[in-house]
């Protein structure tokens, strides 16, 4: 017989991009990326589209919202929507600590 406060254990399957899917980066997500990373700011196009598609293809699914993907990877907030057989990545948000980080070392950051 179970006890009362017995909770039952559920296993959450997170959301992962599939390694063969096409991303496709919009202007605004490097604008976005290259204002408010610092590590991004010396690298060339190419190198910084790179490095967003690896993270993308590595996060992880927070949540949908109107049909947008909200996917985090290290603090940043990636909006993918899908279209078809492809992701396209809308903008670049910041986690509420990366703010909060932004704050102390007394960076503007939008």
């Amino acid at each position: 017989m179970p006890r009362k406060n017995s909770r039952l254990r559920m296993t959450v399957k997170i959301n992962y991009i599939d390694k063969y899917q096409k991303v496709d980066l919009t202007k605004h997500v490097v604008e976005r990326a290259r204002f408010r990373r610092d590590d991004l700011k010396g690298l060339s196009e190419n190198k910084v589209r790179s490095k967003i598609i690896h993270e993308i293809n590595h996060s992880k699914l927070v949540g949908i919202h109107n049909k947008e993907e909200h996917r985090t990877f290290n603090g940043y907030i990636y909006v993918i929507k899908r279209e078809k057989y492809k992701l396209v990545a809308v903008t670049m948000l910041l986690s509420e600590k990366r703010r909060e980080m932004g704050k102390l070392n007394n960076k503007c950051i939008a």
